[in-house]
């Protein structure tokens, strides 16, 4: 599960943030246009998937989620510096 397909799941960017305290929808919406959600968000986000019933959105998920984000592609080949 990624931070893209976790947010999906919470539902909009205007609702979920009203739901974490009036943030900027804005910023919802870069998170997932980003695919990666700021760590400082993470219990916020566990607790409201908690409240919504989604299953599997952790704080441990999310660190998950960023962790295989910052790995390379298996199949990407390394370049010659030049």
């Amino acid at each position: 599960m990624d931070a893209r397909s976790i947010l999906d799941a919470l539902g909009k960017p205007k609702a979920i943030a009203a739901e974490l305290g009036g943030i900027p929808p804005s910023t919802v919406a870069y998170w997932r246009h980003r695919n990666s959600i700021p760590a400082q968000w993470w219990p916020d986000i566990a607790r409201l998937a908690r409240r919504k019933g989604v299953e599997g959105v952790t704080v441990e998920a999310l660190a998950a989620a960023r962790a295989a984000r910052a790995r390379p592609h298996p199949t990407a080949v390394p370049t010659e510096a030049a």
